[in-house]
């Protein structure tokens, strides 16, 4: 099985219980197939929704990043799923993620009521400022405007649709495992 491990360096307070340590995160991804992921994007989400520690690694690879313990989510997107699963690091930590078929997002993106080509992107929170970032995860709407995205966790996020000339419109969206939700038309010109 191929393992994503992370080193994870955290400074605790002398006396203070309700610190976590730090230690060694160890990831397991197996695709919704039972297979393990031979390629994932991941991110460590603090509960305040900012990004502690992201990475696209090779397969199998080990990587270190500095993460202090603590009740964290990871992100997982892999080729063909995703999953977000909450755990806590305290000292050496190892849990397994396995990707589901994650949600989908359809809708048709327009500028001065008029269909337009449009990218439609969810970057990775807190780490991604742009959609050509490899940490996005990134559709083209057709000629028409309309667009699909597929394979997005559970839970709610903020997506960009536009492109260059309009601009980018963030819309937040509720994703439900194996649902699609409808946004309808979203108009990018402000």
């Amino acid at each position: 099985m191929r393992h994503i491990t992370v080193l994870v360096l955290a400074v605790a307070a002398a006396g203070c219980s309700s610190v976590r340590e730090a230690g060694v995160l160890t990831v397991s991804v197996t695709e919704i197939d039972g297979k393990p992921a031979a390629n994932s994007n991941f991110a460590v989400i603090h509960p305040n929704g900012k990004v502690a520690w992201s990475e696209v690694p090779a397969s199998g690879a080990t990587v270190s990043g500095a993460l202090h313990g603590g009740d964290f989510t990871i992100l997982v997107l892999t080729a063909k799923g995703a999953a977000t699963q909450e755990f806590t690091m305290d000292g050496d930590t190892k849990i397994q993620v396995k990707a589901g078929q994650g949600g989908s997002v359809r809708g048709e993106a327009r500028a001065n009521a008029k269909p337009i080509a449009a990218r439609v992107w969810m970057p990775i929170p807190g780490k991604t400022e742009s959609p050509l970032d490899r940490l996005s995860h990134v559709v083209r709407s057709n000629a028409d405007g309309r667009f699909q995205i597929d394979r997005l966790p559970p839970g709610k996020w903020t997506l960009y649709i536009g492109n260059e000339g309009t601009g980018y419109k963030p819309v937040v969206v509720k994703i439900v495992e194996k649902e699609t939700t409808d946004i309808g038309i979203v108009e990018t010109v402000q």
